[in-house]
């Protein structure tokens, strides 16, 4: 089973990320959300970050959390970054405009 560890934006909250690990879980994958410390500082983050990341196949930053991922990546296999959607499961996708 895929392990994927979701490094979240310091700036929201936890709850954002839920459906996204529910999603996961239903095709099987292990997938934590790492939380965010009181002192969100990038040194902090990293530490905490790294040391949750060890057992974990991939890595999925979010915004700017994947300024971080090269710094806790460790023993992951793979890392993938995303900011504003994932494609459709089925049909076309269209990247989102501004706005």
């Amino acid at each position: 089973m895929t392990a994927v560890l979701i490094l979240p934006s310091p700036l929201l909250p936890g709850m954002v990320y839920r459906p996204l690990v529910e999603a996961l879980a239903a095709e099987g994958v292990r997938a934590e959300l790492a939380s965010v410390p009181k002192d969100p500082s990038a040194p902090t983050l990293v530490e905490q970050w790294r040391a949750k990341s060890a057992g974990f196949d991939v890595l999925a930053p979010h915004s700017n959390a994947g300024l971080m991922a090269p710094l806790v990546a460790g023993r992951a296999s793979g890392s993938c970054s995303w900011t504003r959607r994932f494609p459709r499961r089925r049909g076309p996708s269209r990247w989102p405009t501004g706005g």
